[in-house]
């Protein structure tokens, strides 16, 4: 679709909007935008569930509408509070296609229309006979890993701490990890600890590349071991790290109004057919998704980069009042480090460099940032499958940047600058760039 006609698709939105009443309404208008989202060609495992949610009735209807499924209510709040969400099997059969085999097999073998579903791992709930089982719906992925080195179909939850296993168990101790999916976890206290760590990983790489992303806490998912031992949620087996990139956080809350809900994503599409129209052509189709994730906009893509120091800044500075500003290292969370052990012929990730060459997007040709790219609204946590190895800070790491050399301003980026412009000419009031305060 082409500029002119994504600027048409949303002039008819808008007019819809006005006249929307019902979910259905509001569905038919989401159906639209993920024509003109970016994100969309960046989710290549679900592009049609981007924004779309897999069932249409609201939270409030669920335990209502699922209470044929044989568990007790204290397990049933403890999936909804933990963003297990609604399927609509019928609503995703139409909006995915699917091979017949796979058709027929939910159709005659699972039955039913509504169900409980793991957005965190595109995997819903079903019973047969009297025992759980479960159906994951991420069925291109074990195709594309089929014939990878260090992809074990069994493992595909847990493809970085496997890959890690395979390449550094010669270097590393992996003996102390709780089972094969847990990913090692690592401790520096010092820039000398940290790069003699990276230059024994190296060696061992066969044609991998290392990526880095630093955080300054260590999210996790939530404890689901219990009902992965009642075979309720048997993949749960292990607390991952929690990797949900912003746009499906708090997502119950969002799924409760889908009028806000879709009016802030008409405002997101405008942007991204501005930021199209003024980038030159030829325009590289994820550098959208790009730019709206590095300048402060909800996305569905993860950075990560490919310098040790972008990284090693993230993981010892938070955001208060739209400043970067150093962690308190007398708290008891210690700072993290992942690293990603990732393959270009098969692992959704891409190179912002190749993305963005030629162009004068600042921030992520200063953060040297590369994206992963994957995750949809049903299956959130896509990313942190990848994680190979956590390095905790134990103590300050030494890096190199700031963060006025990271986030440079209005009167050096030009692109913040138009963006901004255009966000106050269109008065948008529910997205705006993220901008350091001086």
């Amino acid at each position: 679709m082409n500029i002119q006609d994504k600027k048409s698709l949303i002039i008819d939105l808008k007019a819809r909007m006005n006249r929307a009443k019902k979910p259905i309404h509001y569905l038919h208008i989401l159906n639209g935008l993920e024509k003109i989202l970016p994100q969309s060609v960046v989710s290549m495992e679900a592009p049609n569930n981007i924004i779309c949610p897999p069932a249409i009735k609201p939270p409030s209807t669920w335990r209502r509408l699922l209470r044929g499924f044989p568990i007790e209510e204290d397990t049933v709040s403890k999936l909804i509070d933990n963003d297990f969400i609604m399927l609509d099997i019928d609503l995703f059969l139409s909006k995915n296609k699917l091979e017949e085999s796979i058709v027929s097999f939910i159709r005659e073998m699972i039955g039913g229309k509504y169900f409980y579903l793991d957005s965190d791992y595109g995997i819903f709930l079903y019973s047969k006979f009297g025992k759980y089982h479960n159906f994951g719906l991420d069925r291109a992925m074990f195709e594309r890993y089929h014939q990878i080195p260090y992809s074990k179909k069994e493992l595909l939850l847990s493809i970085g701490s496997f890959r890690a296993q395979e390449l550094f168990k010669n270097t590393l101790d992996f003996s102390k990890r709780d089972t094969v999916e847990s990913v090692l976890e690592l401790s520096v206290s010092s820039r000398d600890e940290l790069t003699e760590l990276i230059s024994t990983l190296r060696p061992n790489l066969k044609g991998f590349d290392l990526c880095y992303r630093g955080q300054v806490f260590d999210y996790l998912t939530a404890n689901f071991f219990e009902e992965a031992k009642r075979n309720i949620t048997p993949w749960r087996g292990v607390q991952d790290i929690s990797l949900v990139p912003s746009m499906y956080r708090n997502l119950k809350n969002k799924l409760g109004d889908y009028k806000d809900y879709s009016e802030y994503y008409l405002e997101l599409a405008e942007l991204s057919i501005y930021i199209e129209s003024i980038i030159e052509t030829r325009l590289p189709i994820e550098l959208p998704s790009l730019i709206l994730q590095h300048y402060g906009f909800e996305s569905t893509i993860l950075d990560i980069t490919f310098d040790l120091d972008v990284a090693l800044f993230f993981a010892q500075n938070r955001i208060r009042d739209n400043q970067y500003v150093p962690i308190d290292w007398k708290s008891t969370s210690k700072p993290v480090l992942y690293i990603f052990i990732m393959s270009e012929k098969a692992d959704p990730i891409l190179n912002s460099n190749q993305l963005i060459k030629g162009k004068n997007v600042l921030r992520p040709i200063r953060q040297k940032c590369g994206i992963m790219t994957g995750a949809s609204l049903i299956s959130r946590n896509y990313y942190s499958r990848y994680v190979a190895l956590k390095v905790k800070l134990e103590k300050p790491v030494e890096y190199y940047y700031d963060a006025a050399y990271l986030f440079p301003g209005i009167e050096e980026d030009y692109l913040l600058k138009n963006i901004a412009e255009f966000i106050h000419e269109k008065q948008l009031k529910r997205i705006k760039p993220f901008i350091l305060s001086k």
